[in-house]
Formats: structure tokens, C-alpha cells, sequence
């Protein structure tokens, strides 16, 4: 292209030599976009050459016109992919996209015998999503989604190019189809780090996040507790979404944590019962985050939950305890009955269950439930002093019948002690392993 080219106007040059200038400068994208993806090019470029770029000089307009052909052509190779849609999370403070996670389900159809169901995560660098017309949409709740994904070979992971269709569905029928897809924590080691998972867990507590900043020493250090509700970063109308930590009761004698992190433009899926109403209501009352977390902990003790999240950690001790830390996309009531979709015990397919009655058996007798060691330990008060929180170790190994040796700081934090410094806890610990 001439120096004389370069600096005409659109508008003064024809169709053909515009079409031509292209072709010179983004000769393999035409190509692409003729051969893989099917696109007529002359009559992109004329779309740009008219409605876009007319008053530019030639140079910028093939550089439009170039933009316009690739987006196109990524259009045009992105796979539809019918899902259900489980729920988005973001980080403040990172330039990277956010993470969606999404159920596909395949074989003979939705919801029938040998149908799969595979778990997986997209991103996206825009919450809200394009839709076919050009609109802009986000998504309010789990449903069924059709999204137009594009994989990245480089991340391995799927990006979303567009939004086809969003359908809502109901809380109970996300839970039922959920609950066929149950992961077993104990299949997860420290290799697993960042990959999606589907826990059913028991509340045991609530805690507050720690609030993180960095020292003179440029050394990341705990500075505070986040509030249980902290405003996303939205520039326009920033909304105030949950940010706490959830203790479940160990499952398979794994100690599991739940972090519903602060967002940096998403929101967290919460549709627990009563959840949302008592962490509002204790932000609003309640000053010190500790103390917010314990009154809503108070009501949401003994709940069980679906968590869909991804691994953040997990950790075991020499003694082969282990530890698991998930970060949320979404937490909901798990299902009193699974009435839609169930999940045979390997936890990789989904079938329909047969429509039978149930069988009628005599109710169980089910024995009084134990108080917590820190109860009979301090009375109900809190154990925090040093020979309390040395007496209920031992009481809650006692009870369970194991060694003290195999409990970590933060399973005594969170088990039994949630109340005491961690400090006290380890030389606790130590002092009881080495008397």
C-alpha cells in the first residue's frame, strides 16, 4: 500500500481497492475466514466500508475491517454448547477473567438413563454477556444456558464468546440435579488445586474472612476481618454480596472450608433458607465481623448444603489428616428428596429415577446428639483460656476416640475451639503431644 493509499479517505476509494488493501495487509485471516469459517469478506468489508469507517483514512479502516472479519470468524468457529449454569466468581485486584462453572450434560438426553454429566469452567472477561443482538445480558440465577464457547488450547479452559439462551430453573430441580454429582473428597490431593467440585456438607460454623494487606516489610499479613457483606467494584451501582467463611462438619474425616470470597464485579449464588436475611440483618446490627458470624452461625448450625466451588487446597498432615479449602460460586439448600435426577455410586452419570414407591420402614430411633467438647468443656462459654482449651481437646479426642496428635491448629479452631487464639492452640497441642 502507498504512502498516497495510506492517508486517502475511505470514502474516496472504491469497494474493489478497499476489499484489496485488506486482502494485502490480513491476507491468512481472509483466508481463514473464507475457507473455515464460511464468512463472505467483501461483504464485511462493505459493511465496514459504509456504516464504520467511511470518514477514516485508509489505513485505519483496514485495521476495522480487520477487527470486524475476526470477530466474525470467532463467531462462526465457536462451538454451541447446551448447559446449566452454576454460578460466576471473580477476584478484586486481578487483571484476569472471571470463572464460570457449568454443567454439560450428554448421551440420550437430559435427565435419562446414560445420560453424563461432566462439570466444567469458561471464563469471561465481561459478567454480563452478549447476546445474538448485540445486548448485553447477566445472568440472575442457575438455568439452563446455551453459550457459543471458544477453547483455549494455551489455558486449557473454554472462553465465552456469546450468550444464545438463558432459561431459569427452579432452586429444588438445581439442587436434585446437583446431588447427582456429588464429589467424594477423599479423590482430591494437593495435584487437584483450581479444579471444580460439587460438595453436600453440614454447617458446622460461620466464620469471617481475614482481610489481607502487606507489612513494611512488603510480607503479606492478616490486617482485619472482612464484614459478612462487602460492595463488589461495579463502577456504576456496586452491590453489597456476602463475603464470609463456612465450616462444614468433617466429611469422611475430612476438614472442609467453604469461602464465599468478596467479588470483583460478580456476585456469589446463595439460596440457603433464611441465609441471606440473617447475614443483612447482622451487618446491620452487629459491628465486629467475629461476632456477626457467630449470630448468623447460631441459626444456620446443622443445615445441609450443596457447595459448587473449585479447590483452593488441600493439605494433610503426617498423620494423614487432611484438609480441604474451596472457593464458592454458589451454596444452596441441599434436597430433602432427590425427585428429578439421581446418581449411581461411581458419581460420574446421571439416571432418572424409576418411579416406584418407596418402601415403608419403621422409623429409626436416633440417639441424642452430643454437645460440642467446648460445651461440657467451659459451660457454653467460650474456650479461650489455655487449661479450657487443653480440656476440651482432649474431651472431643476422647468422644471420637482418636489422638490428639491427629488434629491440626485449624481443625481445632474450627471443630472446637473457634473462639481461642491460634496461638494458645498450637501450644496447647504441643503440650498435650509432649507432656
Amino acid at each position: 500500500m502507498s504512502t498516497k493509499g495510506i492517508k486517502t479517505k475511505v470514502k474516496d476509494v472504491s469497494l474493489e481497492d478497499f476489499v484489496q488493501y485488506v486482502k494485502n495487509k490480513e491476507g491468512p485471516l481472509c483466508t481463514k475466514a473464507v475457507e473455515e469459517g464460511k464468512l463472505g469478506i467483501v461483504e464485511i468489508i462493505r459493511d465496514v466500508k459504509e456504516n464504520v469507517v467511511a470518514d477514516l483514512t485508509v489505513l485505519s479502516g483496514v485495521v476495522k475491517a480487520a477487527a470486524e472479519i475476526r470477530a466474525r470468524l470467532e463467531m462462526a468457529l465457536a462451538k454451541e454448547v447446551p448447559c446449566f449454569y452454576l454460578g460466576m466468581k471473580d477476584r478484586p485486584g486481578l487483571n484476569i477473567p472471571a470463572s464460570v462453572a457449568l454443567l454439560k450434560l450428554s448421551g440420550d438426553g437430559e435427565g435419562k438413563k446414560g445420560t453424563r454429566a461432566t462439570l466444567f469452567e469458561a471464563t469471561t472477561f465481561d459478567p454480563s454477556l452478549e447476546k445474538p443482538d448485540g445486548s448485553k445480558f447477566r445472568l440472575p440465577s442457575m438455568g439452563k444456558v446455551t453459550l457459543k464457547l471458544k477453547e483455549n488450547v494455551k489455558y486449557d479452559t473454554f472462553e465465552i464468546v456469546q450468550l444464545v439462551s438463558f432459561e431459569p430453573v427452579p432452586t429444588d430441580k438445581m439442587a436434585s440435579l446437583l446431588a447427582g454429582v456429588i464429589n467424594d473428597p477423599r479423590k482430591f490431593t494437593e495435584d487437584d488445586k483450581y479444579k471444580s467440585i460439587v460438595l453436600l456438607g453440614n454447617i458446622r460454623s460461620i466464620f469471617p474472612i481475614n482481610i489481607l494487606g502487606k507489612n513494611e516489610e512488603d510480607v503479606w499479613k492478616v490486617t482485619g476481618e472482612h464484614p459478612l457483606m462487602v460492595s463488589n467494584q461495579l463502577e456504576e451501582n456496586p452491590v453489597a454480596t456476602p463475603v464470609f467463611k463456612i465450616g462444614l462438619e468433617p466429611i469422611h474425616g475430612i476438614t472442609v472450608r467453604v469461602n464465599v470470597d468478596q467479588r470483583k464485579f460478580t456476585e456469589p449464588i446463595i439460596d440457603v433458607a433464611d441465609m441471606m436475611d440473617c447475614i443483612k440483618t447482622a451487618v446491620r446490627t452487629i459491628k465486629a465481623p467475629k461476632d456477626q458470624a457467630i449470630a448468623v452461625g447460631e441459626i444456620m448450625a446443622s443445615r445441609d448444603v450443596l457447595v459448587v466451588g473449585s479447590i483452593t487446597k488441600v493439605t494433610s498432615t503426617k498423620t494423614g489428616a487432611m484438609y480441604m479449602e474451596v472457593s464458592a460460586y454458589s451454596v444452596l439448600d441441599a434436597p430433602q428428596k432427590m425427585d428429578w435426577f439421581a446418581v449411581d455410586t461411581s458419581g460420574e452419570s446421571v439416571k432418572e429415577l424409576e418411579k416406584k414407591e418407596p418402601e415403608k420402614k419403621a422409623p429409626k430411633k436416633t440417639p441424642p446428639k452430643e454437645k460440642p467438647p467446648e460445651e461440657s468443656a467451659a459451660a457454653g462459654k467460650p474456650v479461650t483460656k489455655f487449661e479450657e482449651v487443653k480440656e476440651a481437646i482432649v474431651e472431643y479426642c476422647d468422644k471420637l476416640k482418636m489422638k490428639p496428635s491427629q488434629l491440626t491448629v485449624e481443625m481445632v479452631k474450627e471443630q472446637i475451639c473457634p473462639s481461642a487464639k491460634e496461638g494458645t492452640i498450637e501450644t496447647a497441642l504441643d503440650e498435650i503431644n509432649n507432656p
